[in-house]
């Protein structure tokens, strides 16, 4: 009755052809990436899982340089640095931040 164009959506979620699902926001996480370190430290293919993630992440890193594989922007002037960048970890591996319904 609206009006909704459910063609305008890319994400439905279908069963048996039929839309079950579709979310209501959708966010894009990029990994930024220092190719010339990568090289340096023999990653040449990223990686595609938190497996592969994390052994690129200690070839990368050279705690005496200064130099790490993966780091978080946690900072008060962007307060959602750490939910845009750790959750998605947390909840792609089925964990939660509460316990037993409360903050954990």
């Amino acid at each position: 009755a609206s009006g909704f164009d459910k063609a305008q959506v890319a994400d439905i979620i279908k069963v048996d052809g039929k839309a079950v699902m579709f979310p209501v926001a959708s966010f894009v996480y990029p990994v930024f990436v220092n190719l010339d370190l990568a090289a340096q430290a023999g990653v040449t293919k990223l990686p595609s899982t938190r497996a592969e993630f994390l052994e690129a992440a200690k070839k990368m890193t050279h705690a005496d340089k200064n130099q790490y594989g993966w780091v978080l922007p946690l900072s008060l002037q962007t307060p959602s640095g750490v939910q845009n960048d750790m959750m998605s970890w947390v909840w792609a591996s089925g964990q939660s931040m509460m316990a037993d319904g409360k903050p954990a």
